[in-house]
Order: C-alpha cells, then structure tokens, then sequence
C-alpha cells in the first residue's frame, strides 16, 4: 500500500534526468540499443533493451517502467533473503528482508524510477552474493559461472557497487585459489558480464576516459561519505529542508553506523563467522569505493549510500535477533518512513506524474506537425515521455540523445521549447532580432514556443546554457 501511495503522489513526478530511461527504452524498442546510460562513461543501460519489447508492444506508458523497476526491487529483496537464510537466523533474514522492501524512505523513492543502471546493479551484486554463498553448498562449477557473470554484469551496471561485489568473491576466489579451472570460470564469466562496458570504450576510444567532475579530496569525499551520504540515506527525505536533521545529528548518526559496523565486522572475523564478516566488509568497503569513484560526496548525493542498506538491515536484524526483539526494526523503519513520506508529498496527495501543460504543447506541436524540437534541458525528456513518444526531443545544448539531435537538426522548421523569461528564451529572441529572422514565439501551457519557418540550429544562433 505505501509503494502504491507514492506512486500516486509527487514522488512519481517525472524529472529530467529520470525520464531519459524511458526514452532510452523507446529508442530500443526501434533498434537503437545503448550500452551505456547516455552522457556518461558507467552506468549499464542494459534494462532498457528488456523494456524495449514492452515499449514496443504497448507503447511509451511511465506504467511499464513502474511495474519493471516494483518487480526488480521484489527480486532485490527476495535475494537479500536469500542471503540471509545463509548466514544467519531465517527470523533476522525475514525481518531485513521485509524491511528492505520499504526502507529506508529513499530507497522507496529511487526503486520506483527509472534511472536504468542503478537498481539492477543493486540485484546483480545481489545475486553474486547469493550464488556465492549456493557454491560453498554445493561446490557445483556452473554456480561460479553465475558468480562471475552476476558480478560483471554489477560492475557494468554500476562501478559503486563494487563494495557488494568484491568481498564474497574475494572469498571465494581465494577458497579456490589452487583450482586454475575455478578461476577461469569466474574471472571469464566476469569478463562476459563487463563485455558491455569494454566494448563501449573501445567504440569511443580515449574520449570516453573521463573522470568524474569532483572537485574535493578522495579523504575528504571518503568523510563526507560517512558523515553525509550514508546517514541522510538512511533517514533523509526527498525534501531534505523538511525532512534531513542537522549536520550534527548526521555526523553522529553516520559515525555510529559506520564505527559500529565496523566492530561488527572484526568480531564476525574473530570468531570465524565469515559469512557474516563479509556481509560487514560490504559496507566498511563502501566509503572507500564511493572516494575512488570520484564522485561528488554530500547529504544531496544519498543515493550513494542506498547500495549499502541491504547489508546493514542483514547486521542489524542479526543483532537485533539475538536479543529477540528482530521484529522491532520492521515496525521503526516503517514508522520512519511512512513519516518521511508523508512530510514530502503533504500526506501522499495525487499528484500527476505528467505535467498537464505538456499535454498541450504536444498537442499544439502536432497539430502544427513540428514533432522534432528542441528543448531547455530539464523539459527534455519528460516533454517527450508524457507525448507518448509523438514528439522526438534534444536539448539545445548537453545532448544526450543523438537520435533525437540529429532529427532536430534536420527538421525543415526549427522548434523550441524553453522557460518563459529564461536565458534560452532571451538568447533566442535576440538572435531573432538582429537576423531578422521568420519566427513565431507563442506562449503554449505556460512555456515558451519558438517555431521559425525555416532551419535554425543551437550552433548557428549560439545558444549557451540549459535553461
């Protein structure tokens, strides 16, 4: 009832980035497959060809990728307990198993959007523990084939991940260490699985060796994480003015977690409980990983921390079950959630997840048969996801869709669509008037519609900016 609820309310409201998924999807649906998310150099986009037959079948609907990424995430946590029942009580495997199929609240909110890589990253490292675990019960060599695909197929999905990935396999690499034929099934099913990502660097060579645009230290980014990322996953909500403590209480929460899990971790060791040591290493890896990633680390960029939860509710429901209270961390993570939630959508009121008015630019657009535009970068996506793929849409200026670029730039007569008043708007409009050029600006549904007679690129009018 809670998932459904927020898919209702203004948590389910499309964002320009999330609705790049579905576009993704739609461009696969007519043979244009991407191996990663686009303008990025990680990020798996391999859910998008099993949305594509989908698409292709009933359409551009959000209700496809809502019911692909609810299914996914019932995997995610139908593994969680797989795991669980491995490594401790089936009563603590249970209680961490439920929990994460509701907690904490941005889990909820960023498994019900279609951001491609990240949440089946989140199951394929999932499903690398579990097999992991399968082989020391049964030793069978197809089971390592499958560790090693799932895991190279993670990583391709989503390098953070790497701190699910790397302490069982590490395990189990070194429990068959003096088997040469082990290790080839794992590190070669591995391989298959990054298949996907080695071919995209060699299609786009160098250029595709960038790095992240972090300007802080790796030591720094390696305490923001701790102190920030994991804590406002844990207990941070979509607003975080409204629902995100204090910076102290942060710190003091991400602290305890952190030094916590890492005492786990060493008694698990000590006393020669590996399984559960490995599932600690999990999460006393993942600030590392997080630092190396040189990715921008603060309480904003929470999503970071949400690949860690599925370990911490194992540890906490393991502990929590020894003193025979596990049930009590279903019934507080709930409560905390359904708060959180509440507070962020004004007690989950229906929201549309489509903006009204861009059911009348769309109808407008075609109308005028102008159904390849350009767009400010934040309309973009869900301008063409709420036409039902009518209109095919670029930015003006940070393409990520070169199909949709390149149809733009072809189309007969220029379109538009920007903010009224923004500097694209100003930009264009002066370029207007000093080549007194053929153009129409209307005001359609609240936003601003340029339609020139003739051809008129970005590069040509030199527009700058994304809005």
């Amino acid at each position: 009832m809670l998932r459904v609820l927020t898919l209702r309310s203004s948590w389910a409201v499309l964002d320009g980035d999330e609705a790049f998924g579905p576009v993704m999807a739609l461009r696969a649906a007519h043979g244009h497959l991407s191996l990663l998310f686009w303008g990025g150099n990680y990020g798996g986009a391999g859910i998008t060809w099993l949305e594509a037959p989908l698409v292709a079948v009933f359409g551009l609907h959000l209700w496809i990728f809502q019911a692909v990424d609810t299914a996914l995430t019932l995997v995610a946590v139908l593994l969680v307990r797989g795991i669980g029942r491995r490594i401790t009580t089936p009563l603590a495997a249970d209680v961490a198993a439920g929990t994460f199929w509701f907690f904490p609240a941005l889990w909820v909110y960023w498994s019900e959007r279609e951001y491609v890589f990240w949440l089946p990253a989140i199951v394929f490292a999932l499903a690398a523990g579990v097999l992991t675990l399968r082989w020391f019960e049964t030793r069978r060599d197809a089971t390592l084939l499958w560790v090693g695909l799932c895991a190279g197929l993670a990583i391709w999905s989503y390098p953070l991940v790497a701190s699910l990935v790397v302490p069982p396999v590490a395990v189990l690499l070194w429990t068959v260490r003096r088997s040469w034929s082990a290790l080839a099934r794992v590190v070669g099913a591995g391989l298959v699985g990054l298949l996907p990502w080695i071919a995209f660097f060699v299609i786009h060579g160098s250029s595709a060796f960038t790095e992240q645009a972090s300007t802080e230290s790796r030591r720094s980014a390696l305490v923001h994480a701790i102190t920030q990322t994991l804590p406002t996953a844990l207990v941070g909500g979509v607003k975080p003015l409204l629902t995100v403590p204090s910076p102290s209480v942060l710190t003091a929460l991400g602290v305890t977690v952190y030094v916590g899990t890492v005492a786990f971790t060493v008694y698990a060791a000590a006393t020669r409980q590996v399984a559960l040591a490995t599932c600690g290493c999990a999460v006393v890896f993942w600030p590392f990983v997080v630092a190396l990633g040189h990715v921008p680390v603060e309480d904003v960029t929470y999503r970071y921390g949400l690949v860690v939860i599925a370990p911490l509710l194992l540890i906490a429901a393991h502990l929590l079950a020894k003193l025979r209270v596990a049930p009590l961390l279903a019934v507080a993570a709930f409560t905390l959630v359904v708060v959180t939630a509440s507070t962020d959508t004004s007690s989950f009121a229906a929201v549309p997840a489509c903006d009204p008015t861009f059911a009348v630019v769309a109808r407008h657009l075609g109308e005028q048969d102008r159904t390849s535009v350009w767009a400010s970068y934040w309309i973009t996506a869900p301008l063409e996801v709420c036409s039902g793929g009518a209109l095919t849409i670029s930015s003006v200026t940070t393409v990520r869709d070169e199909a949709a670029a390149a149809a733009a730039a072809t189309a007969p007569r220029s379109t538009y669509v920007v903010y009224p008043g923004n500097p694209l708007d100003g930009q264009i409009s002066a370029w207007v008037t000093a080549h007194h050029a053929a153009a129409r600006r209307t005001i359609v549904g609240g936003w601003a519609v340029w339609e020139f007679t003739d051809r008129a690129s970005p590069r040509e009018m030199g527009l700058t900016g994304e809005f």
